[in-house]
This record gives structure tokens, C-alpha cells and sequence, in this order.
């Protein structure tokens, strides 16, 4: 859901039957085998995040660099973030009305095949069930021809989106818009309180369900089957390309995304990560600058990221988080498991393990969040 804007406008407008489901057989039967790239035990202490990161052994085919990696100055977490304010339901519930007090927003940063299809209906229904319109100033409607009950899309930033009602959610395929919606206010009236949430899957299983549901199946327009310009054009596009040149060219997602210091939206994004929906993928390698800088993101006092594999468990946690008094549930379909989906091998996995280990060890250490 990384887009070029055209194909981000489609998955705005259309609610893209698209991205979703926790079920692949074939995903969800490899997530297993890859939560164990490492046999380290995970801890419960959500500070205890990048120790041992860099001690990863790196594979014998490349040796990764020994950079130090940058210190990360941590900032007390604000009241509203703090998972010993949710030991009441009244607690809940007061901190909830108080972000909708202060005008709050809510940023979903989305990834593909990581439960957003579902999320996104969620969404739909919570701004149905509140009478919320999609604005783009405080009188005019998104859309013309009336406003529109659908989650407002970021695309290409603020100001856009940036109107909606306290406490809902805005969609983004990006990190920033936060911080770029209000470094560029016209005024202090116009800043409001702003923070993300995010729903990441186990790497190794999201990437096995975006290549069967995107390449091999040609879903949402047959956006990766056919030559669209940019990136580095190759030989073969999809149906006809290997797991293992699928995650070649898109690998590490979620670091990626959450790497850029600022707002990676249309500019610096098209430059870059918009290079995921063309059929040559990404033509900039992960470092491990980026995974420092990533970690941080998941770690700030304006983030809440949830494991899909633990979404139910945390409705209570993103319901306050996004201004609710009552749970925000989630309700997963898992019924699109299909038998006739790719199995990687052994030896692919193993390939797919190594190219995207930077977004397992973030997967990791979000797991030590608890």
C-alpha cells in the first residue's frame, strides 16, 4: 500500500478488498519457522529494545558494517501513552476523553498484508457510527459532490487531512505527518496533538502473502504484473518472478518506512519508497543507520505498534489510544486461505530470512516491547 499517487488514491477510494488477512495456510504456516531466526529469548522490558541488536551474526555472504549504532535519547513517555494508566477502566476511559479534549489525531500507518484491509473497515465503521465527514478545511468537503464517511488518506500530506474530527483516524503509507502538519501550521490555533499507530505482522509471513497475493495472483489491477516505469527495469515482472527476486526487490518494508528522519511524503517518497509498486522494487539498500532510526520510531511516546498476531489482545490498549471508551476491534477475516498458495523451500527461506533480516530484529524488538 506503498504507493505511486495514483495507486494510493485507488486504495483510498476503494477501500482496496486488497491487503488483507492474517490467514494465508502458506503465511502463517512459514511465520512460525521464521519467529526463529534467532534462539535469543525475548524480554519483557519495553527499554531492553536495541541491546544485543548488533550482535546478529551477519550471514557469510555479506558481513554487515560494525557501525556503532547512534544513541537514542529517551523521552518520558506522556501520560497517554503509558500502559500503567490502563490498570482501570475508568482510567481508560479519562484518558480517551482526554485525547478527544485536546482535538486529537490519530495517524494509522499502514502496511500491506498486515491486517489493513480490516482496519480499515473498522475504521469506515467507527466514523459511520460517529456522523464524521471527510473535511479538508473547517467547511469544505474532501470530495466534491459531499463528504465522504471513508478514512481521510494522507497521500501527499498536510494540509490535507488534517481538518478531521477529534479523534479520528487518518490513513498513511508513510512516517512524518504528524510533525509536517504542524512545523507547517499557519499558526499555533492551527497545530492540534497528533500521534500514530501501527499493526505489524511477522516479516517472513507478510512478505510469503503480499508475493502470492500480489504477484502471483496479479491482485489490485495487476499493479506489479505489468511494466509502469521507474525503479530498475527487469527482465521479468511479475506472475513470472521468484519469491526470492520478489523479496529481493522489496525487502525490509517496515524499516524502510519508519527510517526517514521526516516526512516521506510525495517528494523525497516518490524518489524512494514509492520505488516498492514499480516492477524493479527498491533501489536503495537498508542500513544500519535505518534500523537505528526505526527502532527509535517504535519506541517514541507518539507511537503505539501492535503485533497482528496479538491485535485482539490489544483492543482495550488502541481503543484508548485513539480516543475511545470502548475497545476498537478489530474483527480479522480469516478466511482467504487458499491451498494452491507458494510454499518457499527450505533454501528460500532461508535466503528471505537473510534479505530481510533488518525488519526481524525490528519485529524482534517489538516483541521485547511486549
Amino acid at each position: 500500500e506503498t504507493a505511486s499517487e495514483d495507486a494510493l488514491a485507488g486504495n483510498a477510494s476503494n477501500g482496496t478488498a486488497d491487503m488483507e488477512s492474517l490467514s494465508d495456510d502458506a503465511s502463517n504456516e512459514m511465520a512460525g519457522v521464521a519467529s526463529n531466526v534467532t534462539d535469543e529469548p525475548l524480554s519483557d522490558s519495553k527499554d531492553a529494545l536495541v541491546d544485543g541488536e548488533s550482535e546478529e551474526q551477519p550471514s557469510q555472504s555479506e558481513e554487515l558494517p560494525a557501525a556503532a549504532a547512534p544513541a537514542v535519547e529517551e523521552e518520558p513517555a506522556s501520560a497517554l501513552a503509558t500502559e500503567g494508566s490502563l490498570d482501570s477502566s475508568s482510567a481508560t476511559m479519562a484518558l480517551a476523553e482526554e485525547w478527544r479534549n485536546m482535538n486529537g489525531l490519530n495517524v494509522y500507518l499502514m502496511f500491506s498484508r498486515a491486517g489493513s484491509v480490516d482496519t480499515r473497515e473498522a475504521i469506515l465503521a467507527r466514523s459511520t457510527a460517529a456522523g464524521w465527514r471527510q473535511r479538508n478545511s473547517s467547511t469544505a468537503c474532501l470530495k466534491e459532490g459531499g463528504c465522504n464517511q471513508e478514512p481521510c488518506h494522507a497521500l501527499d500530506g498536510p494540509p490535507r487531512c488534517n481538518y478531521q474530527p477529534a479523534g479520528a483516524v487518518v490513513e498513511s503509507n508513510d512516517y512524518g505527518y504528524c510533525e509536517e502538519m504542524n512545523e507547517n501550521a499557519k499558526d499555533e490555533a492551527s497545530k492540534r496533538p497528533c500521534r500514530y499507530f501501527t499493526i505489524m505482522r511477522e516479516p517472513i509471513a507478510r512478505l510469503i502473502s503480499e508475493y502470492n497475493f500480489y504477484c502471483l495472483d496479479c491482485e489490485e489491477a495487476e499493479r506489479f504484473c505489468r511494466h509502469q516505469g521507474g525503479g530498475r527495469m527487469m527482465p521479468k515482472i511479475c506472475p513470472n518472478v521468484s519469491i526470492v527476486e520478489w523479496a529481493r526487490r522489496t525487502s525490509n518494508l517496515y524499516t524502510r518506512t519508519l527510517s526517514p528522519e521526516r516526512w516521506a511524503g510525495f517528494g523525497q517518497y516518490r524518489e524512494k519508497n514509492s520505488q516498492y509498486f514499480t516492477e524493479g522494487g527498491f533501489m536503495w539498500d537498508v542500513t544500519e543507520m535505518d534500523f537505528q532510526r526505526a527502532v527509535a520510531k517504535l519506541k517514541a511516546d507518539n507511537m503505539l505498534a501492535i503485533q497482528l498476531e496479538t491485535l485482539n489482545k490489544s483492543s482495550d490498549t488502541l481503543g484508548m489510544w485513539i480516543g475511545d471508551t470502548e475497545s476498537f476491534v478489530v474483527p480479522l477475516n480469516r478466511e482467504r486461505a487458499r491451498g494452491d498458495d507458494y510454499v518457499p523451500t527450505e533454501a528460500e527461506l532461508k535466503t528471505l530470512q537473510e534479505m530481510n533480516r533488518f525488519d526481524i530484529r525490528l519485529y524482534e524488538a517489538l516483541q521485547r516491547m511486549g
